[in-house]
């Protein structure tokens, strides 16, 4: 009954396919993504207003301690008939910007998002802005345009991602993104950050630009607690981050893995390592 709910309310919002939700007009958002119909439901919002004949404005809004916070800001520019220029207005006050290409369907669009000329991502989507996403997405690494994941989506809700493995040129699949038990490095928090500690060499180039800050390192921890995929998500410089990278790599089949009901599990794993000249 909640996928049959959920189509009404689709064919309803959808009745008439447009690039973007119409001027002035908020989507509510579950937890897991789906669309939902009222703000008691909804951990997340996004407001569509249209500015002119060629520029839509979306802001994203989350439910933060009882309270929303708007997070981020798009700013459409229609640029051809099918494609967008994206500003997206970073925190730091600096505008990030992407193209999005929008090829119609029957029931929607076939989205395509583009930065410095590398594809990013590509997939259905019943609306340019917001995104509301269907069946299979596939992600490809920013800086390469080498694969990078895919994701199948059902109701703009992620069912399952598979990530993919350049070394063994295939997918990784069945990794969680919670379990029961964490992953752990063997000897515990403590004998980790010794670890650090012991292995870390701070770049002379970082020291000498004052480049300080965390670098949040992701890899997925396999089941007989080797390494896999290890890069780097966000860090200060790049100096910074391939330290960051090359301790983390040392570490490779010294973790315990992750369980659910005492079941060893892939997982994927966020490690914020800190670098800091005190």
């Amino acid at each position: 009954m909640k996928r049959l709910r959920y189509a009404f309310f689709l064919l309803a919002f959808l009745s008439v396919i447009q690039p973007f939700a119409q001027g002035d007009t908020t989507i509510f958002f579950s937890k897991e993504g789906s669309p939902v119909t009222s703000r008691k439901q909804a951990e997340s919002f996004q407001v569509v207003r249209k500015s002119g004949d060629s520029l839509f404005i979306l802001t994203s809004n989350f439910l933060r301690n009882g309270k929303w916070v708007e997070t981020e800001k798009f700013e459409f520019h229609r640029t051809h008939d099918s494609v967008y220029m994206v500003c997206q207005t970073l925190k730091s006050g600096k505008t990030d910007t992407f193209y999005r290409q929008a090829q119609r369907t029957d029931t929607g669009f076939m989205i395509s998002d583009l930065r410095q000329g590398i594809l990013t991502s590509r997939g259905f989507s019943y609306l340019v802005a917001p995104l509301v996403k269907e069946g299979t997405w596939i992600y490809y690494d920013p800086e390469t345009g080498g694969l990078d994941r895919d994701e199948s989506i059902s109701n703009n809700e992620i069912m399952d991602t598979r990530y993919w493995d350049g070394e063994s040129d295939t997918f990784i699949t069945d990794v969680l993104t919670v379990s029961e038990f964490a992953p752990e490095y063997k000897g515990g928090d403590e004998a980790f950050h010794e670890f650090l500690m012991d292995q870390i060499v701070y770049p002379g180039e970082a020291k000498e630009k004052g480049e300080q800050g965390r670098v949040f390192v992701s890899f997925i921890v396999m089941e007989n607690g080797l390494l896999k995929r290890i890069r780097v998500i966000h860090g200060p410089s790049p100096s910074l981050n391939a330290e960051a990278l090359r301790v983390v790599s040392l570490t490779d089949g010294d973790w315990i893995p992750a369980r659910n009901r005492e079941e060893a599990v892939r997982v994927i794993y966020v490690l914020p390592i800190m670098f800091s000249l005190q």
